[in-house]
Formats: C-alpha cells, structure tokens, sequence
C-alpha cells in the first residue's frame, strides 16, 4: 500500500509541475460591437422559433452549436454547462464587457 501511495504521490508531483510549465492563455480579444450582434442574433432566433414552419430548422441550428451538456452538483442545486460554440457565444453576450477568460464552457 505505502509502494502504492508513493508511486501515486510521484505522478502527482510530475502532473503538478507539467501545470505550472504551462503557459497561460492569452486574453481572447474579440470586436466591441460582438455581443450587440449576439443578441440581435438570439433576438431573431427567438422568432423563429416560435414560427411553427421554421421551428425545426432553428432547433437544429442550435443543437449543432452545441457538443456537450453538462449537469454539475452545486450545494443544494444543479448547474447546467453548455460546452461548444454556443457557450463560448453566451459568455461574449453578457452584459459586462467581453471577458478574457472565455473557455467555450458556460
């Protein structure tokens, strides 16, 4: 068991220092007016997806934006991860100004 544990406590030690040899990302600048143009996006998508005959194509265009949905334990409640082009788009929308920290996960 103590072999096994040290073993463990080395490959640790070795993916802790491959971490920290990483580089950070730099900022993802992106174009000011970007989440104005999000919004008139999702604004229009709204519409069509309340138009019965366009529904189904709206529907799709969403699903293709999106890889990976993800529910997460948070104290007492769920959170909800949309992974893809969407999530990366919704972070950029947000009321504040664009972030850098933008991962394609929110």
């Amino acid at each position: 068991m103590k072999d096994k544990m040290t073993a463990l406590e080395a490959e640790k030690a070795a993916f802790e220092g491959k971490l920290s040899g990483m580089d950070e990302e730099s900022p993802i600048r992106v174009h000011p007016g970007l989440s104005d143009l999000y919004r008139e996006k999702v604004a229009n998508l709204t519409a069509a997806l309340n138009k019965p005959d366009l529904r189904t194509a709206a529907a799709n265009q969403i699903r293709s934006l999106i890889s990976e949905i993800r529910i997460v334990p948070e104290g007492d409640s769920l959170q909800i991860e949309l992974v893809g082009e969407l999530a990366g788009l919704m972070t950029l929308s947000e009321k504040t100004k664009a972030r850098g920290d933008a991962t394609g996960c929110s």
